[in-house]
């Protein structure tokens, strides 16, 4: 299990389990609560539950996932005290005995106890009306955009819009080139989500054509994921019902281009 920081949402099981809330998710909330399970993965999405839990009751949840946030006013409304008293239950018992609890005694025990605590002392406020975040200002992305994405310490890599998918329209290509650079070979292309584009968390740096080089670098990417062929230059590429990309969100999409820009560090 990927696990990036202390949060209900920091990990990958969490991420996952979050995906498949977006289509309404409370009977799935409360499963998770039900579950007696150990396994760390289905630890990590009782915890994310339990935050769900929390978020519906007006509790500020530390990097509760925005795609779920419309989805709380329904929650609200439906949930009961029984659904409280599950959550705090299943953390009081994933704390004391899951293979999640031993993976964080072995590394920070004492600050996921916090984070834990947190949580339960959310889920015994009383509830407070839920109020509406405004709508973030979301810039538009354009093939040719290169934005700087953090890496470890005070490195970072450049990241260029290589395609804008006109089928799935939340999935982009982007270009990797090497930690410090925003410019020569690139080191490899990723397949992800657009919102971390369009959302600012990746900081924008300039808008540059896309040259030959890319593309055909974007031409073996292309035929790895859809299966299709990219006549050079263009850039454009006519997807059909069949093709089929999987959602890689922000954290995900961080790792894969770390990884490929700090091969050539």
């Amino acid at each position: 299990m990927g696990t990036w920081g202390r949060g209900p949402f920091e990990n990958d099981a969490a991420g996952d389990f979050a995906d498949t809330l977006a289509r309404g998710g409370l009977n799935k909330i409360r499963k998770a609560l039900r579950s007696s399970s150990t396994d760390a993965d289905d630890c990590a999405e009782a915890v994310a539950a339990a935050a769900c839990v929390a978020a519906a009751r007006g509790q500020a949840v530390a990097g509760f996932p925005e795609e779920l946030a419309p989805r709380l006013p329904a929650w609200n409304k439906q949930l009961v005290d029984d659904d409280v008293r599950l959550a705090k239950q299943r953390l009081a018992q994933l704390a004391k005995d899951s293979e999640l609890a031993e993976l964080w005694r072995a590394s920070d025990a004492a600050g996921w106890a916090r984070a834990l605590g947190e949580l339960r002392a959310q889920l015994d406020r009383a509830p407070k009306p839920l109020v509406r975040a405004p709508k973030p200002r979301l810039r538009k992305v354009a093939v040719g955009d290169v934005f700087r994405v953090a890496l470890d310490g005070d490195r970072w890599a450049a990241a260029k819009v290589l395609h804008l998918s006109t089928y799935w329209k939340s999935q982009v290509l982007v270009g990797v080139y090497p930690a410090g650079e925003s410019s020569g070979p690139m080191v490899g292309v990723v397949s992800m989500h657009i919102r971390p584009l369009r959302a600012g968390e990746w900081p924008f740096l300039e808008r540059a054509p896309v040259t030959r080089e890319e593309v055909a670098s974007l031409q073996g990417r292309v035929h790895a994921l859809l299966k299709l062929d990219l006549e050079s230059p263009e850039v454009s590429i006519a997807e059909d019902d069949e093709t089929e990309l999987g959602l890689c969100f922000a954290k995900a999409a961080q790792r894969e281009v770390a990884e490929l820009a700090l091969q050539r560090a």
